[in-house]
């Protein structure tokens, strides 16, 4: 059986401070193209570092990431395999 999921909350103050930071766009950028993604729809804060993985809550942690590509992060950090049973993946 696996470990239920702690939530993690982040302060209003910080949440703030990242979405400041990020001028309100997606922060992702490509590995291959070096293009930044910059969407301003569904927009997330995600942890670069994830909190399962030993990743800290800090400012220099924390990224404003669009829906498509938090999920994508998610898949890099924990497989596709393990993400299949979270999310309803089209790939």
């Amino acid at each position: 059986a696996s470990k239920p999921i702690k939530r993690v909350f982040i302060s209003k103050s910080l949440r703030q401070t990242i979405w400041h930071r990020a001028n309100s766009k997606c922060q992702y950028r490509d590995p291959i193209s070096e293009r930044h993604c910059e969407s301003k729809f569904q927009l997330q804060i995600e942890h670069k570092q994830p909190i399962a993985k030993g990743g800290s809550n800090g400012e220099e942690n924390l990224e404003l990431l669009c829906a498509a590509h938090n999920r994508l992060r998610a898949i890099e950090h924990f497989g596709k395999a393990h993400m299949s049973n979270f999310l309803k993946l089209q790939c």
